[in-house]
């Protein structure tokens, strides 16, 4: 009878029985915001329309981050161009080409 002993024994494999490497997760992607498509990123001031909801770079809308505090609502450029959405945010009847699916807020506000 032939000993086993498992710690010391090898495994070989053909080539084609090689075990496949298994993926790794992917994290999910950012959200992406503004005319600009990029996420948020800390120390970049972002302000939301009040209309649809979307949020932007103060500085792609050319927006003074001073003006933050105003208790004026802010209209975004494509609202301000095609009208605001007519039954709340976000309307399926408004065309909105830099609206994100969800309206998700950045991670800190910064209004």
């Amino acid at each position: 009878m032939t000993d086993h002993h498992p710690a010391t024994s090898s495994v070989a494999y053909l080539p084609h029985q090689q075990p496949q490497p298994q993926p790794q997760p992917r994290d999910p992607p950012e959200p992406l915001y503004c005319v600009c498509r990029q996420p948020f990123t800390e120390g970049r001031p972002m302000v939301r329309c009040d209309h649809c909801a979307a949020w932007y770079h103060a500085a792609c809308v050319g927006m003074d981050p001073a003006a933050f505090h105003s208790s004026e609502p802010w209209m975004c450029p494509p609202c301000a161009q095609y009208g605001p959405p007519s039954h709340g945010p976000p309307s399926h009847h408004h065309h909105h080409p830099y609206h994100h699916p969800h309206a998700m807020p950045p991670p800190h506000e910064t209004m």
